[in-house]
C-alpha cells in the first residue's frame, strides 16, 4: 500500500485560489495550478488526487482557518454565555475581502451542485449553531443572531449586496443586542400560545412560551 496522501500544503492552495480568482473555478485545472504554484502536476495529483479534493481542500482550509481563529476568541470570552456568537461578530467587524468574495462566488456552482463538497460547510454551520445553543443563557436569541450573522454573510460573500460600514455597524450592534435577549414566540408560529390579549403567554420563570431552555 503507498503512503498515505499527504495534505495539500499552504503554498499549493494559494496557487489554487489565486487561478479561480484570475480565471474563474471553471478554468481551475491541475495543470493551471501547477503552473502557477511551479510544482509539477504529478505533485499536484499525489497532495489532493483530483479536481473535486482540490475544491474541498480549499473548502476545507477556510473552514479550518475560520475554526482556529474563532476558538482563540471564544477562549478569550469564556465569561460570556453567548461567546459563540460574539466571537463571530468580532471576526466579521470588517467586510469579507474582495479576494475572499470572488473564490466563493466561482466555487458556488461546483460546491451546491455537490453533495460531497457541500458536507464540510454542513458540518461546519450545524457545529456553530449547536455551540450557540448549547452554551448561551438565551438560546433562542443566540440562534436569531446567527441566523442574522448568515444572511449577512451570504449577502457579502456572493456579492450581492453590500451595506454602507455605518449602516452595517448598527445592524451587527443589533445583532449582539439579539444575543443577549430571549425572543417570545410570534403570531406566525403554528401553536404558539397566546393570552386573551392575544400576546404570547408566559412560560417558566415568566418566559414567553417558545422561549428559552425552561
Amino acid at each position: 500500500m503507498g503512503r498515505k496522501r499527504a495534505i495539500a500544503d499552504t503554498a499549493l492552495l494559494d496557487a489554487a485560489e489565486t487561478v479561480v480568482r484570475r480565471d474563474g473555478a471553471a478554468r481551475l485545472t491541475l495543470d493551471a495550478v501547477a503552473n502557477e504554484a511551479g510544482i509539477s502536476k504529478s505533485s499536484v495529483l499525489y497532495a489532493v488526487g483530483s479536481k473535486h479534493g482540490l475544491i474541498r481542500a480549499i473548502i476545507e482550509r477556510r473552514i479550518d482557518d475560520w475554526h482556529g481563529r474563532c476558538a482563540q476568541r471564544e477562549a478569550e470570552l469564556i465569561d460570556r454565555p453567548e461567546r459563540a456568537v460574539q466571537a463571530v461578530l468580532e471576526m466579521i467587524a470588517e467586510p469579507i475581502p474582495q479576494d475572499d468574495r470572488a473564490v466563493a462566488v466561482s466555487l458556488s456552482a461546483a460546491v451546491f451542485s455537490d453533495e460531497a463538497l457541500r458536507e464540510p460547510i454542513r458540518r461546519d454551520v450545524a457545529d456553530r449553531f449547536a455551540r450557540a445553543e448549547r452554551d448561551a443563557d438565551t438560546p433562542t436569541g443566540a440562534l436569531c443572531a446567527l441566523l442574522a450573522i448568515e444572511g449577512l454573510l451570504s449577502l457579502e460573500r456572493f456579492d450581492l449586496h453590500q451595506f454602507e460600514p455605518a449602516q452595517r455597524a448598527r445592524l451587527l450592534s443589533a445583532i449582539a443586542w439579539i444575543a443577549r435577549h430571549e425572543p417570545g414566540v410570534g403570531d406566525l408560529v403554528p401553536g404558539a400560545s397566546h393570552d386573551d390579549d392575544g400576546a404570547p403567554s408566559a412560560g417558566p420563570a415568566g418566559r414567553p412560551c417558545g422561549g428559552g431552555r425552561g
